[in-house]
């Protein structure tokens, strides 16, 4: 049995995790699958991989998100921002700008809002990539032109596609493992749903290296606290397992 050469694999005594940076998917298995060669057929050095490798270098080649000029940019602009953003003074907002242009990409808003998205009906997933509960979300807010436009200049892309969102609701031991921004997304918002949330809570996004499972950064959920980063190579991440339950509206500005 072949594994695909650019699989990165990662075992815990216990078990295999593979991450398949063609898909943004990770599969886990007990060494007693793996020995007996009971995995995934996408895992394989075949026809299957020469089609993704193929699949992956087209949607590379497409263009970039255009680039926002941060330094032409009128801050001023942030008092047009709708009464539901609380952070309304244009200083915060450049200097994230600039935190950005000095190599920072996990940029964080904290008491960025008082809004909350409507729960909805809910529906449980329990996949390869993740355990939660799910509720596709509307999020005016961040269609909202001045905030595409001002959240656009602090990351330093334009933000002009369709908004997808959705709302989560995890418990004790869920979770979401490794993956990158998806291909189709420009940048990614988290809003934080939780009050008196703790260190002690988990249930963080962890940033760092899916290989090793190293962490080299974390953002925790607070009520009201908005956590920007666009994609790209860098941008792996994960949910790590909460100890009570966790409640955060994700969503992304598409191309």
């Amino acid at each position: 049995m072949a594994l695909r050469r650019e699989l990165l694999i990662r075992e815990d005594g216990q078990g295999v995790s593979i991450l398949d940076p063609l898909t943004d998917r990770t599969w886990v298995y007990s060494v007693e699958e793996l020995a007996s060669e009971r995995v995934d057929p996408v895992l394989l050095e075949g026809p299957v991989s020469e089609v993704l490798r193929a699949q992956v270098w087209a949607r590379n080649s497409r263009p970039s998100a255009p680039v926002f000029e941060v330094e032409d940019f009128d801050w001023g602009v942030v008092s047009e921002l709708p009464s539901e953003v609380s952070v309304r003074d244009p200083e915060v907002w450049r200097r994230l700008a600039e935190q950005r242009l000095a190599g920072d990409w996990i940029l964080r808003v904290p008491g960025f809002t008082e809004w909350t998205p409507d729960q909805g009906d809910e529906e449980r997933l329990d996949t390869e990539l993740v355990h939660a509960w799910r509720v596709r979300a509307e999020a005016p807010l961040f269609s909202d032109p001045v905030v595409r436009q001002v959240c656009g200049a602090v990351l330093g892309i334009r933000l002009e596609g369709p908004v997808e969102c959705n709302r989560w609701r995890m418990q004790a031991g869920d979770g979401i493992l490794s993956h990158r921004v998806g291909r189709r997304y420009a940048a990614t918002f988290t809003l934080g749903l939780n009050r008196g949330w703790t260190a002690a809570d988990g249930g963080a996004i962890a940033f760092g290296d899916p290989s090793t499972g190293v962490v080299t950064d974390r953002w925790l959920p607070h009520a009201g606290d908005l956590c920007l980063f666009a994609g790209g190579e860098h941008s792996w991440h994960w949910v790590e397992a909460p100890r009570r339950e966790r409640h955060t509206l994700t969503g992304w500005w598409t191309y």
